[in-house]
């Protein structure tokens, strides 16, 4: 994560005078429970150390201005509706408008990898309503899942994707030392200690692909989840949300409705079994068996969800194939972007690195790899204090 003395460097060169105070959000990586969150179920994701760091200065007038290394070169951008039209600039627009900030200088700086599925886009959402939200101390604030709701709304809004909440929650309450069993439906969540995977490494792979989740299938998938479930709704008498009933009902509905409805349904049920059967593996350190879940979701990504794509595919079934990986899906939204893969600690980084060549020799893609550490959930600071949790202040 960037710190504030290069955060606040930064926003002195474009600005001329130092920030007031900055928030920093964290990515983070879905350990499993993919394609459910915006269905209700419950899903198993964990913060992680890189992430967005936002620096910000009220002004008593003259609108809302900002500087970011995200939009390539960085320069000053006026931010209003004529100039913020669409893309990452509208979204922080639409963040200052959910705080009612209409005058201020905004820095953001990220040392989280774009469109890889690490969640930067919920990341900036909860950084730049944090920074700006502490702007004004006194006013009467939101509370930190209400925060993590408009950061949804303003990605549905700004960027076109109908994500679900799980990112936002993610990088707003997440821990150092476990994961968190997030219940989308009831928005609360079970801490789930990381220790079951002592010696294992955490990596996440670029299969090169790019990732464009408002331009891709994402959102037709997800409206295709959407009606599926509404119709099993029907079918089976009614039911807030589907863990409601048991799973095996539902499946038997899902049988007698046509694809996609019925794959959609089936993966819906799998993936949620899948997400208890790994909180299970992690309590008991079952690695091995930690590792058989990861591929049985991806099989379920790439067959029901059909959210994979061939070169994701074969780049799953090369780490597959390596000594040390336990196992390797897709993750995140999914047509293009990144897999996440367990491997006995430490990685064969030489192997891992040949494995890749022949990944780019086959796909004409040029992936990269990373190992991703577990980091804290979003906190506040500014020069001279400590770090104080954003969801502890709200």
């Amino acid at each position: 994560m960037i710190g504030w003395r290069q955060l606040s460097e930064f926003f002195m060169r474009h600005f001329g005078e130092e920030p007031e105070l900055s928030c920093c959000a964290p990515g983070r990586i879905n350990l499993i429970g993919e394609h459910i969150d915006y269905a209700g179920g419950a899903v198993l994701p964990l913060s992680i150390s890189p992430g967005v760091s936002v620096a910000v200065r009220s002004l008593p007038a003259g609108g809302l201005s900002l500087v970011t290394d995200v939009l390539g070169e960085p320069q000053v951008h006026k931010l209003d509706r004529a100039t913020a039209a669409d893309g990452p600039a509208a979204y922080v627009l639409e963040l200052a408008r959910l705080t009612e900030t209409a005058s201020a200088q905004i820095a953001i700086l990220s040392d989280l990898p774009v469109g890889q599925g690490l969640s930067s886009s919920a990341a900036t959402g909860i950084a730049v309503q944090g920074a700006l939200l502490a702007l004004k101390p006194d006013a009467v604030l939101p509370s930190a899942r209400a925060v993590c709701r408009a950061a949804q709304r303003a990605e549905h809004l700004a960027l076109g994707t109908s994500c679900g909440l799980m990112d936002q929650y993610a990088s707003m309450f997440g821990l150092e030392d476990s994961a968190l069993l997030i219940d989308t439906w009831k928005e609360s969540h079970t801490e789930v200690p990381l220790s079951g995977l002592a010696g294992l490494e955490i990596v996440v792979v670029d299969s090169g692909q790019p990732r464009q989740l408002a331009a891709s299938e994402y959102n037709r998938r997800h409206a295709e989840m959407v009606g599926a479930l509404n119709e099993a709704r029907r079918l089976s008498g009614g039911f807030d949300c589907f863990r409601e009933r048991p799973p095996e009902e539902l499946l038997a509905i899902a049988e007698t409705m046509p694809d996609p409805a019925r794959r959609r349904i089936r993966h819906l049920l799998s993936e949620q079994r899948r997400v208890h059967d790994f909180v299970a593996a992690l309590q008991a350190a079952d690695q091995p068996a930690m590792g058989r879940l990861l591929r049985e979701s991806h099989a379920s990504l790439r067959d029901d969800a059909a959210v994979s794509t061939t070169q994701i595919d074969i780049l799953v079934e090369l780490l597959d194939g390596l000594p040390g990986c336990l196992g390797a899906r897709l993750m995140g939204g999914g047509f293009g972007g990144s897999l996440l893969a367990l491997f006995t600690a430490p990685v064969d980084n030489a192997a891992l690195d040949d494995l890749l060549r022949d990944y780019a020799a086959a796909c004409t893609l040029q992936a990269g790899w990373l190992s991703v550490a577990p980091g804290p959930g979003a906190w506040l600071s500014g020069a001279g204090n400590g770090r104080r949790s954003l969801a502890e202040w709200l």
